[in-house]
């Protein structure tokens, strides 16, 4: 924000929006979800089932592999299988 401000590139409307969002939480209702994080309860139902304690321990840890999983995941749903990448 202090690096928009410095250019001249925020606005007062603009400032006062992100001062609310910080103040009421939504600035940062994201974060674990760009971090790649499993969420508590998603683990902890899994664990309850074999098939899906499975598959939680197939998941790559938070960080570099987990994204690429995901990247590799989206990618495979843009082509079709057989098809040229």
């Amino acid at each position: 924000m202090e690096s928009l401000e410095s250019r001249g590139q925020m606005t007062p409307i603009g400032r006062a929006k992100i001062v609310a969002a910080m103040a009421d939480g939504s600035w940062s209702l994201l974060d674990a979800i760009k971090r790649l994080e499993k969420p508590a309860a998603l683990v902890e139902a899994m664990k309850a089932d074999a098939q899906g304690a499975c598959e939680l321990a197939r998941l790559p840890a938070v960080g570099e592999e987990r994204r690429a999983l995901v990247h590799r995941q989206r990618q495979d749903r843009c082509y079709a299988p057989g098809t040229d990448r």
